[in-house]
């Protein structure tokens, strides 16, 4: 009879042990658990933050440009190339003038050369352009030039160039523009040499170069011609008619634009 309550209490007591170490090892594993929860989210949070730090790198990092100056000069002349031969292939004079047999829509679906729609629409706008192609298109069908020079700002590409049309040289200056990962040729300029700038003075004040008495007559190389379209400067004519009073001479070699410079106020005057 006294070992009942013995026996009793030493199994309460063992029961009791039992369901402690039971729940230490509960706790234990629930506390396994949960650190291996934390531990992942922790991984996650880490390579999510590399992620958007990758991602965000990539969006700083410029696209790398895999065109040399010299196939970026190929691409321009083989895209006007091509253009030349769609546009003459469906170029039309008749009575009615010059025109194309072909809709934009069909001329544009078969030219394959990065060539703007706006560049191609003004061609098309103008069939007189293809007509006389020389100032349109005049890298088609060219060997690489000697003088060319290529200025980078951004995602845009400044192409100049100096191309020999009716034995004069001609200077013109391409757009290029990035979109995505290829160079789109945007725009065609055409620009003024220094003989250019003595021609439009002479158109702005009547008179023959003979009787302009041009002082100081410049020979410019491509570079110098180059280095002030790029510089934002203006050829600089001094001259003087019948040996009285000297006057100058501005004129812009990007648009032709003839400007009267005054010394004492050191004003312009458009007037050409």
């Amino acid at each position: 009879m006294q070992k009942t309550p013995m026996i009793f209490l030493m199994t309460v007591f063992l029961l009791a042990g039992c369901n402690n170490a039971i729940g230490e090892s509960k706790d234990e594993t629930k506390n396994e658990t949960t650190a291996s929860e934390t531990a992942s989210v922790q991984e996650e949070e880490v390579a999510s933050s590399a992620d958007k730090n990758q991602e965000q790198d990539e969006l700083n990092t410029p696209v790398e440009d895999t065109l040399t100056d010299e196939e970026t000069i190929q691409l321009i002349i083989d895209s006007e190339t091509e253009a030349l031969e769609v546009f003459a292939d469906a170029f039309q004079e008749d009575e009615t003038g010059l025109s194309f047999n072909e809709s934009f829509e069909e001329i544009l679906n078969r030219i394959e050369a990065p060539l703007s729609e706006r560049l191609l629409k003004n061609i098309y706008d103008n069939p007189g352009y293809v007509y006389e192609y020389s100032y349109t298109f005049p890298l088609a069908d060219q060997e690489l030039p000697t003088n060319y020079r290529i200025v980078d700002s951004n995602d845009q590409r400044k192409v100049y160039v100096e191309v020999n049309l009716y034995e004069q040289p001609t200077l013109f200056e391409y757009t290029l523009e990035k979109e995505e990962d290829d160079w789109l040729i945007t725009s065609l300029n055409s620009l003024h040499t220094l003989s250019d700038a003595y021609r439009l003075l002479g158109y702005a004040l009547d008179a023959s170069p003979d009787e302009l008495d041009i002082v100081d007559i410049e020979n410019p190389t491509f570079e110098d011609y180059i280095e002030r379209v790029v510089n934002g400067e203006k050829y600089v004519i001094e001259t003087y008619r019948n040996h009285y009073r000297t006057k100058f001479f501005h004129v812009d070699p990007f648009t032709g634009t003839v400007y009267k410079y005054d010394v004492v106020t050191e004003s312009t005057e458009e007037i050409y």
